[in-house]
C-alpha cells in the first residue's frame, strides 16, 4: 500500500468518525455503526508492564 493510498484510508476512516460523533451529539447514535470503528479486543501497557 502507498503512501497517498493510506493517506486517503485514513481520511475516509475520520470523516466516517466525525459524522458518527456529529450524529451522536444530535441524538442520532447508531451503536453499531459506532462500535465498528474499534477492534473487538484491546491490548493495553503501562509503565508497570
Amino acid at each position: 500500500m502507498n503512501e497517498q493510498t493510506m493517506f486517503d484510508r485514513a481520511n475516509e476512516l475520520f470523516t466516517k468518525y466525525e459524522q458518527a460523533f456529529n450524529g451522536a451529539l444530535n441524538g442520532e447514535m447508531d451503536m453499531r455503526h459506532f462500535a465498528s470503528f474499534y477492534t473487538d479486543s484491546f491490548i493495553a501497557a503501562n509503565r508497570m508492564g
